[in-house]
Formats: C-alpha cells, structure tokens, sequence
C-alpha cells in the first residue's frame, strides 16, 4: 500500500513471487494490465480497497463453526 509497481524496488516484486502464492493488487488504475493473469486486482483506493481484501480474506481463509 502506497507504492506503485512502476516505482522500483516495489516494481520488481512480482518477478519474486512463487506461481503458487496468491497476489492481490489494490490500485483504481488499469495500468497493470500486464499482470492480470498473476494478480487478483481491486481497483479501488487503499480506503475502500483494504476493507474489501480484508473481507476477501476472511471469507477464503477463516472457517467459522
């Protein structure tokens, strides 16, 4: 969050990241088209974009009784 991935070192990130690992990307642009195949992306500010992942999260990771 309040970084770019046109900005380096935050750019070179996504060629770090294991096939398996989940990315989630929260930005309202569309200028990373390039990674949609490897991103789940949120186009939305981190004000609104943070609570939805959160949320996302919850729903795919917590189990409730």
């Amino acid at each position: 969050i309040g970084t770019s991935l046109n900005v380096y070192p935050a750019a070179g990130l996504i060629d770090y990241i294991s096939a398996d690992c989940p990315v989630y990307l929260i930005d309202p642009g569309d200028e990373f088209a390039a990674y949609n195949n490897l991103v789940m992306h949120i186009k939305e500010k981190a004000t609104t974009g943070v609570p939805l992942l959160i949320n996302e999260l919850k729903n795919k990771f917590l189990f409730s009784d």
